[in-house]
């Protein structure tokens, strides 16, 4: 298993085949996968979200999805 912080976020985005959001709500981590973290993503990577659902913004996600992006969530 591997783990990332801010500072490291990109480049485990872009390595990763199953990304796993662990994570509460706090201002620090709303939106943390936004649209422009879910394109750093690794192309036909998934994500399962077990934090909160405020981290994964809604838009962004199907738009991952919808374009091929992403293979799952």
């Amino acid at each position: 298993y591997t783990y990332a912080g801010m500072d490291t976020l990109a480049n485990f985005l872009a390595a990763l085949d199953t990304v796993v959001l662990v994570l509460p709500h706090t201002p620090q981590t709303h939106g943390i996968l936004n649209k422009q973290r879910l394109a750093q993503m690794k192309p036909g990577a998934a994500i399962i979200n077990v934090g909160r659902g405020d981290l994964l913004p809604a838009p962004a996600l199907l738009e991952a999805l919808d374009t091929g992006h992403l293979r799952g969530a």
